[in-house]
């Protein structure tokens, strides 16, 4: 339950910066590969989460920090953009591909797989 609760922490933060990077595909036609091109601060941190950053092709992280529970420490949760369809932006909890970091799918919401 701790660590769940945690893990929303990190999608909270993480919502600011999926409206930065909509807000880069919607005038730019492409996706931000830094906080600073998605116009958010260059350190997003909370009391769990260490870091959330903009990646390539606007793919949003969040790492989890030392005060984090102990299964999700230097773990990592991923927000991936999708603009194929008709326009609009859909995001998937992962990132393409498997990534040794990831957050345990047990500690991800429902709503998020």
């Amino acid at each position: 339950y701790v660590a769940r609760a945690q893990v929303s922490e990190a999608l909270v933060l993480m919502s600011g910066a999926k409206t930065g990077v909509a807000e880069y595909a919607m005038v730019k036609d492409a996706f931000p590969a830094s906080n600073g091109d998605a116009g958010l601060e260059a350190s997003i941190v909370g009391k769990y989460v260490a870091s959330v950053e903009v990646g390539a092709n606007g793919v949003i992280t969040a790492t989890f920090g030392g005060d984090a529970h102990t299964n999700l420490i230097g773990g990592e949760l991923f927000l991936t953009p999708d603009k194929s369809g008709d326009g609009a932006i859909t995001w998937t909890c992962a990132p393409a591909g498997a990534v040794a970091a990831a957050v345990p799918t047990a500690y991800i919401p429902s709503s998020c797989k």
